[in-house]
């Protein structure tokens, strides 16, 4: 016996097919909803990143400022223990100290010794020398500073470090974060009174060491400044027989 089937036609299955992929779209509310879950999610990875970002680029900087640290030791065991003096002034020192390292031969070039130089966005290196290095002791005691029109360089060799393990010879003036913003890493006086951002920057010492932290980390007495004389790591209390850190 022959039993006959109704077949719908084609273009009625895909009508049906349409409609039931059709019919349930996002409303306006479920799509806020997407929209504020994803907000939130990337607010709790974006803080992450620039954790991790930070992080990266604080060791970056501290591998560089280690190798510069090295040139120096270099320099100085070959010019009779001595620091490099570029300069007869001692400020002028603590910028230039990369030029007298390249004119000596330790480093091919200024860019090989501090590749972020030209990153920088002024004519400070990325790392200064501490005038502590290149500077009269006697003169860095409080009440018997001179102004820094009198100030003259002096040969400092490294024996003269008293603490070699917590005086700071090498440091990053600048932060990285903004390097089309010179913030430099320390202090207030430098900012007409106004206290800059903090930011961590490593910070070479006299026995070789990397140590990090904000300009305040490095302060082992009261913020007092007498002639420019006075701010961690730059121009410490005593020179090189001072510290930065106890």
């Amino acid at each position: 016996m022959i039993s006959w089937h109704i077949v719908e036609p084609v273009t009625v299955q895909v009508d049906a097919y349409r409609q039931r992929c059709t019919g349930r779209a996002f409303t306006l509310i479920e799509l806020m909803v997407c929209i504020g879950i994803l907000a939130i999610l990337l607010g709790l990875v974006m803080p992450s990143y620039r954790g991790v970002r930070n992080r990266a680029r604080l060791v970056r900087a501290s591998a560089q400022i280690h190798q510069c640290a090295l040139t120096v030791e270099m320099y100085a065991s070959d010019h009779n223990d001595l620091f490099p003096r570029a300069e007869s002034n001692p400020y002028n020192c603590m910028v230039a100290w990369g030029g007298l390292i390249v004119a000596t031969g330790y480093a091919p070039s200024q860019i090989a010794l501090d590749p972020d130089f030209t990153r920088a966005g002024s004519r400070y290196p990325t790392y200064g020398l501490s005038m502590c290095a290149v500077y009269d002791p006697d003169l860095m005691v409080r009440h018997h500073t001179v102004p820094r029109s009198e100030w003259k360089s002096k040969d400092v060799r490294r024996a003269d470090v008293f603490f070699p393990s917590q005086k700071g010879i090498l440091w990053r003036w600048w932060n990285e974060e903004h390097p089309n913003e010179f913030a430099r890493w320390c202090c207030p006086a430098r900012n007409a009174g106004v206290v800059p951002p903090p930011f961590v920057g490593p910070v070479s010492m006299g026995d070789l060491a990397v140590l990090t932290g904000v300009w305040t980390d490095f302060l082992t007495d009261q913020y007092v400044l007498e002639n420019d004389i006075g701010m961690p790591v730059e121009s410490t209390w005593l020179g090189c027989r001072g510290r930065d850190r106890r």
